[in-house]
């Protein structure tokens, strides 16, 4: 029986390729950033190039690595729709709403394929597998595990069982996923929730607050590239720096940040609260 991986995020993408380094087994990747922008309709032409769009009006995003995106995303989504009949499919996912997206979209293309799929929960995994240590294993997404880790989880002791009842629940919620404009997604609880742009907002300020009281000196301005870091590893959310920046541009344009330098760059900007 073939068998073949389906993983999201680059990070996690390239560890699972190490990992499974002289196996004849398939890796199909896909891009992340599926917990914020726009997914509605992204498996036609019309919802990728809207999200596509989205992308490089709000995220720095070029020529390049647009085309990069598009690339990653409909090749994925072709070798998807090549699987055959009797594949034995693991679809690595973890508890956030980028994962958690693509492990429903990925049920539904493969609707009408007679295939026995599996998921291999890496949040869930790593929590077992350091069960009574001293070792922090609550990962966010999966691309934060090393290759060695996924070595061990490739058991099938490491693995769920997809049922037909779990399968077509999981293509109910991707149709529902996809016929939704709302541009932001929370897991939380086991449950997908759409969110306000703004869900993100307080943290940000609440950080740049917190620096500004390690510097005493509320006039200084903070290099953005730090702010953006302190939120990126404090966020109980998967998030990427680059929706962090798209907020804090967000906040300026507000009154709530003034700014000094180049916007186009993280590290060309400075940023500092205003007194509101």
């Amino acid at each position: 029986m073939q068998t073949v991986h389906i993983i999201f995020g680059e990070s996690a993408y390239g560890s699972l390729r190490f990992a499974m380094k002289g196996k004849l087994e398939t890796i199909i990747a896909f891009p992340s950033f599926f917990g914020e922008g726009p997914v509605q309709d992204i498996h036609t032409k019309n919802g990728l190039k809207n999200r596509l769009q989205w992308l490089e009006n709000n995220y720095l995003f070029d020529v390049e690595d647009s085309e990069r995106y598009k690339q990653l995303f409909e090749l994925g989504l072709q070798q998807v729709e090549q699987i055959t009949e009797g594949t034995k499919i693991i679809i690595w996912t973890c508890e956030n709403a980028a994962e958690q997206f693509g492990l429903r979209f990925v049920t539904k293309i493969l609707a009408k394929k007679k295939v026995t799929c599996y998921t291999c929960n890496t949040f869930f995994n790593m929590l077992e597998l350091y069960k009574g240590k001293d070792t922090w294993t609550e990962i966010r997404r999966s691309g934060e595990m090393g290759a060695e880790e996924m070595k061990k989880f490739m058991g099938n002791e490491w693995m769920e069982l997809v049922t037909d009842e779990l399968f077509a629940t999981y293509q109910k919620e991707a149709e529902q996923l996809l016929a939704n404009d709302c541009s932001v997604r929370t897991w939380r609880h086991g449950k997908m929730h759409y969110e306000d742009e703004n869900r993100d907002d307080a943290f940000i300020i609440k950080l740049a607050k917190m620096l500004h009281s390690e510097i005493q000196d509320e006039k200084t301005w903070l290099n953005a590239a730090r702010l953006i870091g302190q939120v990126l590893g404090g966020s109980e959310h998967d998030i990427s720096d680059s929706w962090i920046n798209y907020r804090v541009h967000k906040l300026i344009e507000q009154g709530f940040f003034q700014y000094e330098g180049d916007l186009s760059e993280i590290r060309k900007y400075k940023v500092k609260l205003n007194d509101m």
